[in-house]
């Protein structure tokens, strides 16, 4: 297949040039003209703005030459030859043509702005860890123009390269100073601070507008700071791609470091086409290159030739744990009367994990239906140490798994077999024990079983069985909270309420002796009776009674007593029971009646009038707190009214400008421009929440809570008038 691809220092030409090979959209490019055998090829992203289907120089007016490299390389050419090239490219299209959908991810070019003489800040492409100052040399159209960078020496090459609207790689003027950044005087420019007003003085020129540059992306990257990539390199251009770090990112740039190789970081626009996420070259079959300082370096084997003398002084030191190891399994395998779960054994069978059997309140059911069917054969160690960390991670809380299955005596660890450090993990938090594992193949069952019965589980759980439908210990009919009869630490069960009688609660510790409250005696209004010859039959009464309750009479008499009691009438006949009787009827009275909370002042009664009766009194009472009761409802009520919003439309009808003329009119009006440019409507008010008005919003947290008070006003007024 073919393509046009134009000129890289000057737009105005085009050449044909043929895909020789596509990986995933990075094209590898050849101009016509060039033998098969030859390696001037480049390489092109897809969308790549000089790449064009074939025919479209000719529809812009462009001249068809090639380029002056490919000339000089081929100079026994002939310009008749070269045509020949030419209308053969275009035939094969016309066989082979291109896909009709290949440049429509393509973005069109912008037209520009900038003129002659026009200063900028620039990255150098032959120093592209580098900015500088650069200079307008050259407009070709209203869409290209060429960039040089300065130099006031002269003699050199010019550094330049073509630019377009939007181009990477240029910025305005004291970009690098508003960013922290150091740029790199001009060759020939000596002053030891370098400042662009000096330099535009000094140049006789002007500065190029700043809206004339994009240094922001148009989409949210989401690209950090210590991520890894591959890239492509761009000052090697051999199309190979490298591990990558980016080091830095200012606005639409990123400093990147190629891993292994030493010059600086490069300045790389994020949205290049020369970077690619971790594992493009993977899955598009392209090779990625590693510098070869980052590659492990590979130890030379070397053989060891053990003579008689040096193996007869081996047999008398100690061997080493790995060749230990290799011995006693040499020797296991060589013992035929022993099984592989014998006596002395250090190998076991299959291990199963029978995820049917209870599992009991510590260990999670659907996390052990997703362990492994079996564990093992193998050592015992090892199966076991497997065995462990797989049931801490299948818990609710794998710290409390972990605290059920650690040491209990530190003197007696490690008598009865090995001690292993086992972790646990929960809520980001990282907790270690020492467990003791089983060494030898023929106490492994028992083990596996107590394991079992300390996490309150059915002890076939981890057992050499394999269950497949009933378990022998019949622990499907268990539940979490009943198993522990059976099986698990049997506890006491503890009843709830108050106990019965005089039965001290000892479990829960002695009380604390506490202070001794002093009874409030009832207010008793008591009524004098006369007796029919006249004199006060009460009168000695109350005297024994002042004697006996001194303290009741005080406290009564004082205003001491607050609680005020409201007692029925009692009327006594005179005669017929002492005085001290009627007290204490009168005091037991008061016991059976009902406190009223409210303080209750008798009035007081002028000589031969009747008092009202309690009744009366109470009833006045409560028609008073009645009303003021009613009246507080009214009030709240009112301010409830006054609080709710009045619409005169349907929110859910609202548009920006009707959302925003609301903002305005409340005590967030300065917020009603974030409105306005989020474009906020009726429907996106209504599901507003305080999370989203902070975070997509950025509002601290007082004008946050003051928005959505306002926004929770409107909700309620739509829910109650247009619901």
């Amino acid at each position: 297949m073919f393509l046009e691809v134009l000129n890289e220092h000057d737009p105005t030409k085009a050449w044909p040039a043929m895909i020789r090979e596509n990986r995933g959209g990075y094209l590898k490019l050849a101009y016509v003209g060039t033998s098969k055998e030859s390696k001037e090829y480049f390489y092109l992203w897809y969308t790549h703005w000089r790449l064009h289907p074939l025919g479209w120089a000719l529809s812009k007016k462009l001249s068809l030459k090639p380029p002056e490299a490919l000339v000089s390389e081929n100079s026994q050419k002939t310009i008749s030859q070269w045509n020949g090239y030419q209308q053969e490219a275009f035939k094969s299209s016309a066989e082979k043509p291109l896909p009709v959908d290949f440049f429509k991810d393509q973005k069109d070019i912008k037209e520009h702005y900038f003129l002659i003489g026009m200063k900028m800040e620039a990255v150098n492409p032959k120093r592209q860890w580098e900015i500088g100052p650069a200079t307008v040399s050259k407009v070709f159209n209203k869409y290209f123009f060429l960039v040089r960078m300065d130099d006031h020496k002269g003699g050199n090459l010019p550094v330049q390269f073509i630019c377009y609207q939007d181009c990477p790689g240029i910025f305005p003027v004291n970009w690098c100073r508003r960013n922290g950044i150091n740029i790199a005087k001009p060759p020939g420019y000596d002053v030891q601070v370098y400042r662009w007003q000096d330099y535009l003085k000094y140049c006789k020129s002007l500065s190029a507008p700043e809206r004339f540059f994009r240094t922001h992306t148009e989409h949210d990257h989401k690209i950090q700071r210590g991520m890894k990539l591959e890239a492509a390199n761009p000052l090697m251009r051999n199309g190979k791609m490298y591990v990558a770090t980016i080091t830095k990112i200012i606005d639409r740039y990123a400093w990147v470091h190629f891993d292994g190789f030493r010059y600086p970081n490069v300045i790389v626009d994020i949205e290049s086409d020369t970077l690619f996420p971790v594992g493009w070259c993977e899955a598009n079959n392209n090779p990625l290159r590693v510098s070869s300082k980052l590659l492990p370096i590979k130890k030379p084997k070397v053989s060891v030739v053990w003579n008689d003398k040096t193996k007869r002084s081996l047999h008398g030191t100690p061997m080493s744990p790995g060749r230990d190891l290799y011995q006693r399994l040499q020797s296991h395998k060589g013992d035929e009367g022993e099984s592989a779960s014998g006596k002395g054994s250090i190998l076991i069978p299959k291990v199963f994990f029978n995820h049917k059997c209870f599992s009991g309140p510590y260990l999670n059911k659907g996390r052990i239906a997703e362990l492994p069917k079996a564990i093992g054969p193998g050592m015992v160690t090892l199966v076991l140490k497997e065995i462990m960390s797989l049931l801490i991670n299948a818990a609710y809380k794998p710290p409390r798994v972990l605290r059920e299955l650690q040491v209990e005596n530190d003197e007696t660890a490690g008598m009865n077999g090995h001690l292993q450090v086992m972790k646990a993990k929960y809520k980001g938090k990282s907790y270690r024990a020492l467990v003791e594992i089983c060494k030898v193949a023929d106490n492994v069952e028992q083990y596996l079983r107590e394991m079992c019965i300390k996490l309150e589980c059915c002890p076939n759980l981890v057992s050499f069985k394999c269950v497949q439908e009933t378990c022998s210990e019949d622990c499907w009919q268990l539940t979490k909270t009943k198993y522990t009869y059976y099986y698990g630490k049997k506890k006491k069960a503890v009843k709830l309420g108050r106990p019965p009688g005089r039965q001290s609660n000892l479990e829960f510790g002695p009380k604390k002796p506490g202070k001794r409250r002093k009874k409030r005696k009832p207010f008793v209004h008591r009524k004098k009776h006369y007796s029919p010859n006249g004199s006060d039959e009460t009168k000695d009464g109350n005297e024994n009674m002042e004697t006996e309750n001194s303290n009741e009479t005080d406290n009564v008499h004082h205003g001491k007593l607050e609680t005020g009691v409201v007692l029925p009438r009692l009327e006594f006949k005179a005669g017929k029971t002492p005085l001290m009787t009627r007290a204490r009827a009168l005091v037991m009275s008061a016991k059976r009646t009902k406190h009223i909370p409210t303080k209750m002042m008798l009035p007081p009664r002028e000589r031969g009038t009747k008092m009202k009766t309690f009744a009366a009194i109470l009833n006045a009472g409560r028609g008073k707190s009645k009303e003021k009761k009613h009246k507080k409802d009214k009030e709240k009520h009112r301010t409830k009214r006054n609080d709710v919003l009045e619409l005169d439309s349907n929110p859910l009808h609202w548009d920006v400008d009707r959302v925003t003329e609301f903002i305005k009119g409340t005590d967030c009006a300065p917020l009603s421009r974030l409105f306005k440019e989020q474009e906020i409507d009726g429907q996106a008010l209504l599901l507003l929440t305080l999370p989203t008005v902070q975070e997509c919003m950025e509002l601290k947290l007082g004008p946050a809570i003051k928005l959505c008070h306002h926004i929770e006003r409107v909700k309620i007024a739509f829910y109650e008038n247009f619901a």
